[in-house]
């Protein structure tokens, strides 16, 4: 279960029609900086992760988490997220949960401050980007976390860099992640058919390094803005402080929809998706 929240936790870091690249919402970060902001209410995603303890060669666990667009709010989205987890042999229910999120990816919660930092540059393979700067602090009883956010209008995935610092009331560090893009336009395969043909989309690679007192983890991942919540596809492994390896998962597209009714599982997946029947469903094989 923990592996599934971090999955979920690096997802949210990594942050019925086709996105709107003219889009404009006016200044500071809008619907267009997030992964889910340039859809309409119904399109979803599903994808599965397999976690190997240690140097597991098969998976001792596996989940698939359905995530469907709720609702668009001047603010932020909404996502009803569902999730079946397997572990040896296992299936296990748990309930569907709503998640709200604002543009900068951060939860909603009360006391969030919001503040823009003005200009700065980020380089990717060696290309100069302008962006903005905002930074995003939410406080609660027992921490503080920061985010800074370098953000770019015209070049997609649009959000190009963030650095995240959390910490206790007594000023210890808890965790610090850094996420940043490592390539632009890339053309990479997102799901094949029966048949062989593919789905081909132009994509963006993404690096994710999430520290804290324990130990390290990293993710890479590969986004398309075509695809609702960006990441398609990622790799992660976690090291405790002393470099031994505890973990790797892989998670994988297994179908997404652009509203309710748009299913790809007879044209264009990469296997066969979970039964989401109400709340209770099994994994696939």
């Amino acid at each position: 279960m923990r592996l599934r929240v971090l999955c979920v936790v690096m997802l949210v870091l990594l942050a019925g029609m086709a996105p709107d690249r003219g889009l404009a919402d006016g200044p500071g970060m809008t619907r267009k900086h997030h992964p889910w902001g340039l859809f309409t209410p119904g399109a979803w995603k599903l994808v599965r992760v397999d976690t190997y303890e240690g140097d597991a060669k098969t998976a001792t666990s596996s989940t698939e988490t359905k995530t469907t667009l709720q609702s668009l709010t001047p603010d932020g989205v909404s996502l009803l997220i569902d999730v079946a987890v397997e572990v040896g042999g296992k299936q296990f229910e748990t309930q569907p949960q709503v998640v709200k999120q604002g543009f900068h990816g951060e939860l909603c919660v009360p006391g969030l401050v919001v503040a823009n930092l003005g200009p700065a540059q980020v380089t990717v393979q060696g290309r100069k980007i302008n962006c903005q700067v905002e930074k995003v602090e939410v406080a609660d009883a027992a921490s503080r976390t920061a985010t800074r956010i370098y953000y770019c209008d015209e070049v997609e995935p649009y959000v190009l860099r963030k650095e995240s610092i959390k910490i206790d009331r007594e000023g210890k560090i808890l965790s610090q992640t850094t996420v940043e893009v490592t390539a632009l336009d890339v053309l990479q395969d997102v799901l094949t058919d029966k048949h062989g043909r593919v789905d081909r989309r132009r994509a963006s690679s993404v690096k994710a390094v999430l520290k804290t007192p324990k130990g390290t983890t990293t993710t890479l991942a590969v986004s398309c803005a075509d695809v609702p919540g960006g990441v398609f596809r990622n790799t992660l492994d976690e090291t405790d402080n002393e470099g031994r390896h505890i973990r790797h998962s892989v998670l994988t597209l297994v179908d997404y929809g652009l509203s309710p009714d748009d299913n790809r599982a007879d044209s264009l997946r990469s296997r066969r998706p979970g039964r989401f029947r109400g709340k209770a469903y099994r994994l696939s094989r």
